[in-house]
């Protein structure tokens, strides 16, 4: 009996390791040595390219380099490299030769929009700068952070999980949990964008962000139910002006993120788990789904990520003057003005989504191109059920200045994303008349559907 119960506790040990095999991905102290040395403290490469398209990685903006217009608190962010005129341009004409640094989506716009769409290369700026304790929680959170439950599930807080990742559910993470400061506040504008070329707005709101994975001062207490909050309250079109909502992102990924909504007209709030996943997002011209949010945002329950490898691709960085440009004026029929929009070659990581057997979504296959220097979601081409492009989009980075922190997401910079079935297009995020600024960190009362229906418009 005794030599029975033994085996039986053998088995199960060895059962469990197979599974903390599986589930557990830290990376080892060699590994993690190379953070701030051969890699920047968040795991691109410190190195430019071999033809020196790509400059190394020295810090970020210089402080120095600011504009000396910029005043700390300010909404608006100037253009640092206003004064630079384009190295080359890209057209139908010489596409060939830069076919292979450009993502499907830029393609398809150049195949559809042969004597308008044009992309002006100017000079590679790695621009983005962070506070040190970033890098500094990033190297010792590496060394223990890991997923469980099919990735569903981060163990981890306050740096990025996984600065040299081994899966593509790995490099999703990093982009979800990507540092944008500790708390943010401003405006967020979408406009919609038909074969007239006139934009049509379809939200303006003003927005609060925070990040309780960031925060310092909770890095040693244990990891939150929830790495990111979002409120925000509609001025904007008169159909939907008074409404409000509330998004909480779920370090437990097996469902959706809690997302409130609060209806002026009932003076109620609701629990709208239908938001999630493949739902389209009405406020945002219904030609994104709801987990499109920032390039992707939410569960990884109906995906399998493959990491496909790095490659150097042409994308919109620093590109402040589409960012911050009146949509009235930098809007054409089928894309933004080629004379507004600043492309740079910059690393980006390749993850490929496929959708898993039995799970169902409008999308049948993904592929993200994360930035090196950021994690986030730079572009990303989407295929519908027949494997052919349906939509894509691309960020219009621009790095901001107070707190140090890349901008790209619904949140801190614009998202341009394109439906070629209905021919249309999307300026989300746009921060024209506005932008965004640090906020304090609000007590978690802020962050709850109660509080959210106190403060809502009667």
């Amino acid at each position: 009996m005794k030599i029975r119960k033994s085996l039986i506790v053998i088995l199960i040990g060895i059962v469990s390791l197979a599974y903390a095999g599986f589930a557990v991905a830290k990376i080892s102290p060699e590994e993690a040595a190379k953070l701030g040395t051969t890699l920047t403290g968040i795991g691109g490469e410190m190195s430019g390219n071999a033809d020196g398209t790509i400059p190394a990685y020295t810090g970020g903006l210089p402080v120095s380099d600011i504009p000396k217009d910029f005043k700390p608190g300010e909404l608006y962010h100037p253009d640092p490299f206003a004064a630079e005129k384009p190295l080359f341009s890209i057209t139908a004409a010489n596409l060939g030769q830069y076919a292979d640094k450009l993502t499907e989506t830029t393609k398809m716009l150049f195949k559809r929009n042969p004597g308008t769409f044009r992309i002006d290369v100017y000079k590679t700026h790695r621009s983005i700068r962070y506070p040190a304790f970033v890098f500094e929680n990033t190297k010792k959170v590496a060394l223990t952070a890991y997923t469980d439950e099919e990735n569903l599930r981060l163990h981890a807080r306050g740096g990025i999980p996984f600065p040299i990742p081994k899966n593509g559910s790995e490099a999703m993470w990093n982009h979800q949990c990507g540092y944008r400061g500790l708390a943010s506040e401003g405006t967020w504008g979408g406009w919609l964008v038909g074969g007239s070329g006139k934009p049509v707005l379809v939200c303006q709101s003003r927005v609060e962000e925070e990040a309780p994975y960031w925060d310092p001062d909770k890095i040693d207490e244990p990891g939150p139910k929830f790495f990111s909050y979002y409120r925000w309250v509609f001025d904007g079109p008169p159909r939907i002006v008074g409404e409000a909502g509330l998004a909480r992102r779920n370090m437990d990924g097996r469902g959706s993120s809690n997302i409130y909504l609060y209806f002026a007209g009932q003076r109620r709030t609701r629990l709208a788990p239908e938001f999630s996943f493949d739902g389209p997002s009405q406020n945002q011209g219904g030609i994104l789904t709801y987990d499109d949010d920032g390039g992707y945002c939410g569960s990884q329950v109906r995906y399998d990520f493959k990491l496909i490898g790095k490659k150097e691709v042409y994308v919109p960085y620093n590109a402040y003057r589409a960012a911050y440009g009146n949509p009235e004026e930098i809007s054409e029929p089928a894309h933004l003005s080629p004379d507004v929009v600043r492309w740079e070659l910059h690393r980006m990581w390749v993850v490929e989504a496929t959708l898993r057997p039995g799970m169902r979504h409008l999308y049948k296959r993904r592929v993200f191109y994360l930035d090196e220097d950021s994690w986030k979601v730079g572009a990303y081409d989407v295929y519908d059920a027949q494997d052919r492009l349906f939509r894509g989009a691309f960020q219009l980075v621009t790095p901001m200045y107070d707190p140090d922190a890349p901008a790209s997401g619904a949140s801190t910079g614009s998202l341009v994303a394109f439906d070629f079935n209905a021919n249309m297009y999307a300026i989300l995020g746009n921060r024209y008349g506005g932008g965004m600024r640090p906020a304090k960190i609000k007590p978690f009362r802020h962050w709850t559907p109660a509080d959210l229906a106190a403060s809502g418009i009667r």
